[in-house]
């Protein structure tokens, strides 16, 4: 019926009323006071006929009701369209569907999720190239803009930042994992976390993490060392997740959680299952579309069972922070971010929201940056060596760089750069528009698109990261050099919204010079100690997670809520030269 409705309301509106011959007396219970709920108790206890002459009113309701609502859709999509027009604008191009509701589309996202792709990315990479890099993706009647054109993101994220925030969807999807917390906030509060943190991120007290990357990154190598000794192979993902994790929690909590000594029982190794079975469960929520809230109602929220664990590993970290008093503490006293935090606030619930969302944005970005640098060097053993040769030439085989050494590299920076492009920690982000906003035309004699108040607008780096007409004919080649040579100064210097690692403008990433500094020691510690070699374990990689031959990469990248390598990423160390 509600296929009807929508399809022909007159035809619908005929057969609801033809089908009201019934027996009178039911007719005259249900439009009499209270009828409608009485007439459903009493059908439980009377014959099945009964509840058979029931059910045209049934139908009748359900097709005004579906008929209200085709009117209503259809004036908004006139009236957008007017709107537009008024403006002398255009509306973005509508991915054709031909079910209701745009159940077609909600179903090809959740099958393409559990083949392993992450969200939406075949989908959209199919998309833009039907229609181009800005289109409207309508499920349930409401408009999802997607795009990977430049300037529209930097309005998002840059020019209109006022008028394109998380949004109350967003927001609500998320809570479960990211409560409060910066990642997951507008206005004041995103405001009062923003202030703590840019105060927390100077570049001076960056430069006191040095000792907790060496520290940690040798702990790992010599992990490794174990490992190649008995001729084992190793995943690596799960190491580095496990050395960010070290590294994160030092500047958080001015300790270490010894995830690298510990064993898979111990309180660490829960937590670590814990935290991404949890974004895991968050992220799987918006394969539904807007159709979330029905999911999380009849499966239940199963992001509350992971975060319980998360909330017990931290929550006695923060109860002995509130329990110390730092405040004012020499000047060379080491002070963290908790410090920070609960300086300001004795509030539990902001403090951990805060915790749990800087412990996402670090651990996470930087696992993938080593995960995804590791198998490309694997995967290209030419820049492997030349790799090597930058840091042999500048440390030797046991030196200890500084922080300023380092960032002097230029090399270690150019491939940790062609990691972010090709692997960008989140591929796919979000804003809602809080007021109407006009983006540029393709070309520059074209009309602006029109973006109506209240629409969801999802843009993708993944995608914008390896458009050939941006990064020229071999952007999904893997090619350092491409921040070294004349191609940075055709493509990404006149046009720097074409590489977004870290975002932009108001919400950039603070923490992106500790991802290049722990990473980039984690890097120069590993090429010093196995210096024979990387090459890929694929033999060890789960078979759901190795690509077929066609494909150009060997294992699959997915995504939760940032990218990693499905079932790890398995690879053999050779420490003879």
């Amino acid at each position: 019926t509600g296929y009807m409705a929508l399809s022909s309301p007159v035809l619908s509106l005929a057969f609801a009323f033809v089908s009201l011959g019934g027996s009178p007396a039911t007719t005259t219970a249900t439009t009499s006071p209270g009828g409608w709920a009485a007439a459903l108790i009493r059908s439980a206890d009377q014959p099945a006929v009964h509840t058979t002459t029931l059910l045209p009113h049934i139908l009748l309701l359900l097709s005004l009701g579906t008929c209200i609502c085709a009117v209503v859709i259809r004036w908004t999509q006139r009236h957008e369209h007017t709107r537009a027009r008024s403006f002398n604008a255009v509306l973005a191009p509508l991915v054709s569907d031909s079910s209701v509701a745009g159940l077609g589309i909600v179903r090809r996202i959740a099958r393409t999720f559990h083949q392993g792709h992450f969200v939406n990315s075949v989908n959209l990479q199919q998309w833009t190239a039907d229609h181009g890099p800005i289109f409207n993706i309508r499920m349930m009647y409401q408009n999802r803009i997607f795009t990977t054109e430049p300037s529209h993101i930097k309005s998002m994220l840059t020019t209109n930042f006022t008028s394109f925030e998380k949004g109350d969807e967003f927001k609500s999807q998320f809570r479960s994992l990211m409560g409060d917390g910066i990642f997951n906030t507008d206005g004041a509060m995103w405001k009062f976390h923003r202030t703590i943190s840019r105060q927390y991120f100077s570049k001076d007290r960056i430069l006191n993490f040095r000792q907790d990357y060496l520290y940690n990154a040798d702990r790992a190598i010599a992990l490794l060392a174990d490992s190649v000794k008995a001729g084992e192979a190793v995943d690596i993902q799960d190491l580095a997740a496990r050395y960010t994790l070290d590294c994160t929690s030092e500047f958080l909590f001015g300790r270490s959680v010894q995830s690298l000594s510990a064993s898979p029982s111990c309180a660490s190794s829960s937590f670590l299952h814990s935290f991404a079975a949890a974004q895991f469960e968050a992220a799987d929520l918006s394969r539904y579309g807007p159709f979330w809230r029905v999911a999380n109602l009849i499966l239940g929220d199963k992001v509350q069972k992971h975060m319980g664990v998360v909330k017990q590993f931290v929550d006695p970290l923060i109860e002995e922070s509130l329990s110390g008093d730092r405040t004012g503490a020499p000047e060379d006293v080491r002070l963290t971010l908790l410090d920070f935090l609960t300086q300001r606030t004795k509030d539990v619930d902001i403090i951990r929201d805060e915790v749990v969302n800087m412990l996402i944005g670090g651990r996470d970005a930087i696992t993938l940056l080593l995960t995804s640098t590791i198998y490309a060097l694997a995967d290209n053993p030419p820049v492997l060596q030349r790799l090597q040769d930058e840091v042999f030439s500048a440390f030797g085989t046991d030196g200890v760089p500084t922080l300023q050494d380092l960032r002097s590299l230029k090399y270690i920076r150019a491939v940790l750069n062609e990691s972010l492009r090709l692997w960008p920690v989140i591929p796919v982000n979000s804003r809602k528009s809080t007021k109407d906003a006009f983006w540029p035309g393709l070309e520059p004699e074209d009309e602006p698109y029109y973006i109506p108040a209240g629409t969801r607008c999802s843009f993708s780096t993944f995608i914008l990261h390896r458009r050939p007409d941006l990064w020229g004919p071999d952007a999904d080649v893997y090619d350092p050099d491409r921040f070294l040579d004349e191609r940075y100064q055709k493509y990404v210097a006149p046009n720097p919204y074409i590489f977004l690692p870290f975002s932009a403008g108001p919400r950039i990433c603070m923490g992106s010079q500790v991802a290049y500094d722990e990473a980039g020691f984690f890097l120069v510690r590993l090429l010093q100690r196995f210096q024979g070699g990387i090459s890929l374990a694929l033999d060890c990689q789960p078979a759901e997670s190795v690509m077929p031959p066609s494909s150009r990469e060997k294992v699959r990248f997915t995504s939760h809520m940032s990218m990693h390598c499905q079932g790890g990423l398995w690879v053999r160390l050779d420490s003879e030269p």
